[in-house]
């Protein structure tokens, strides 16, 4: 297909090179083809046919089929992030996670974490260093929640609480640190007078 350009280009370009450096007293028979068409028009006429005649196959060839067309990609799909503390909401739901020695470990360093966390944000809410900050998780003095103040203390919650949240369809343990992660949002929203939801 090229290469037919290619060639209908070149002779084109060759037909008007001649026609442009021929001279014009009779190289080209223009009067003789006038005189057997009877008016110059015709003439004209018979150029123009010529002219489309060589134009058609380049028109024909370069229709839409011929263009490649880009692709428009797939819109952008909004992100699926996961919110804070998913991956502690889905450690809550094993079940293995509340069994009594299976999950002990698992358990452990669940109130571990959230010790830090609570030792960090009594740092913050009360100005003082992490020793200071420790020692007030430890004695329970930064809430006034006793379930939580128990819990981060490692101590079993009254058979009552137990119960209560087995009654209620939640396992004690993930009641506690539902508790725990409340109390740390009050506690920051108090300090920074931001919402304790968010």
């Amino acid at each position: 297909m090229n290469a037919r350009r290619i060639g209908l280009g070149a002779a084109g370009a060759l037909l008007v090179t001649v026609a442009l450096l021929t001279p014009a007293a009779g190289a080209l028979p223009v009067e003789a083809v006038e005189g057997a068409l009877g008016n110059d028009l015709y003439v004209v006429g018979v150029v123009a046919l010529l002219g489309v005649l060589l134009a058609a196959p380049i028109l024909v060839a370069g229709r839409s089929a011929a263009v490649e067309e880009a692709e428009m990609p797939d819109p952008e799909a909004a992100v699926s992030v996961p919110h804070a503390g998913a991956a502690v909401d889905d450690r809550l739901e094993t079940w293995w996670l509340h069994l009594p020695v299976v999950g002990r470990s698992q358990r452990a360093e669940i109130r571990d974490r959230l010790e830090d966390c609570a030792v960090r944000t009594v740092q913050r809410t009360h100005g003082c260093g992490r020793e200071t900050a420790r020692e007030l998780v430890s004695t329970g003095e930064w809430t006034d929640d006793e379930r939580v103040r128990r819990f981060l203390s490692g101590g079993r919650p009254p058979l009552s609480d137990r119960v209560g949240a087995l009654v209620g369809g939640t396992p004690w343990f993930a009641k506690s640190v539902r508790l725990t992660v409340d109390e740390l949002g009050a506690q920051h929203g108090r300090q920074y007078g931001g919402d304790s939801d968010e």
